[in-house]
């Protein structure tokens, strides 16, 4: 006859008991030659990693596209060794990629494809990038009457 499933847990429950205290204290204490908090050596993270262009296949077009975006945002952004923001860096690529090639298939076949998907994805691209922090520098509104004069000279206008 078959336990319950509260049998069955309580005896997965002990098992990994038992395992976790009959390990050497090697194995339960962090090694004294790396910080807690450490990055793990270059031999020991994912290739993509150490390249965040080893993913992407530069044989297609749209490949070489992700590719450039790839590069243009990681300079823009400081070139990042952090995994997270190189991540965010990537999808943005992605994004924009996938946007542009559904504004193209949008262009192609005027009045049968769905805007909706092609607004749906540029929004998306536009708020990853705008989440890398990339984007014209805007200045500070000037007010007041210098604000004025300063932004008619701006324009050509003389006083």
């Amino acid at each position: 006859m078959l336990g319950r499933a509260s049998d069955f847990s309580i005896g997965v429950t002990s098992r990994v008991t038992k395992v976790l205290e009959n390990r050497t204290a090697a194995a339960s204490t962090p090694s004294p030659l790396r910080a807690v908090g450490a990055d793990l050596p270059k031999q020991q993270r994912a290739r993509r990693t150490n390249d965040p262009l080893a993913g992407i296949e530069t044989n297609t077009a749209r490949g070489r596209r992700i590719a450039d975006l790839v590069r243009a945002y990681l300079r823009a952004v400081g070139n990042p060794v952090d995994i997270e923001r190189q991540a965010a860096v990537i999808a943005a690529a992605e994004l924009q990629v996938l946007a542009e090639e559904a504004r193209a298939a949008a262009l192609k076949q005027a009045g049968t494809c769905d805007l909706d998907r092609v607004v749906r994805i540029e929004g998306a691209a536009a708020r990853a990038v705008k989440r890398l922090g990339i984007g014209r520098a805007r200045q500070p509104a000037q007010t007041g009457l210098a604000g004025l004069l300063v932004a008619d000279r701006a324009r050509g206008h003389s006083p």
